[in-house]
């Protein structure tokens, strides 16, 4: 049927098969037609994401989704479709994987003890605990705190000094970094 693409992809006035090899990503031919196979085989809704050549030649991603229209009887009589540009959406879940993967590689591999921790505050807001939400092996070693990553620290170190909930809980209110040198005992 005609596809109208508005300068995303090219426009075909009629039926044609090649429409599919010439700007579907070859990588994507099998899953796209699978998926309208199997669509068609159940009279279900199609949807799926695949990349695509755009009418300037560069490869985009589109979001596809068909709905069949059945007579009374239950027979697909035609189908009603739309293809949305997904590329940019795309292109930034990318671009924020690589990012994340920057950071798991550094935080992973620095010698220093690095951790992210979540206060706890009591009910007079004072900061009481606070629980490990990250933390990188450097730190395990460092500290010695293992399988830290989900606990409170009251509960793997109880008699842990005062200053430390109190230094925290001024940086996690104020928003102010602080450097400081300071002992943990416990």
């Amino acid at each position: 049927r005609y596809l109208q693409g508005l300068e995303f992809i090219a426009d075909t006035p009629e039926q044609n098969r090649s429409w599919l090899e010439k700007y579907i990503h070859p990588d994507d031919q099998q899953l796209v037609m699978a998926t309208i196979r199997e669509a068609v085989r159940t009279k279900g809704v199609f949807e799926l994401e695949h990349r695509v050549l755009r009418i300037d030649g560069t490869l985009g991603w589109t979001f596809s989704r068909a709905v069949p229209l059945m007579d009374k009887d239950g027979t697909v009589v035609e189908w009603l479709g739309m293809a949305s540009d997904a590329t940019a959406r795309k292109q930034a879940q990318e671009s924020l994987k690589a990012s994340e993967q920057k950071y798991r590689t550094l935080f992973e591999s620095m010698d220093e003890g690095y951790c992210v921790i979540e206060m706890i505050f009591d009910a007079d807001g004072q900061p009481a605990d606070y629980r490990f939400l990250e933390i990188n092996p450097a730190f395990e070693k460092h500290t010695g705190l293992q399988n830290a990553q989900g606990k409170r620290m009251r509960e793997l170190a109880p008699d842990h000094e005062a200053h430390w909930f109190e230094i925290y809980g001024r940086v996690a209110v104020t928003g102010e970094a602080i450097r400081f040198v300071n002992e943990a005992k416990a």
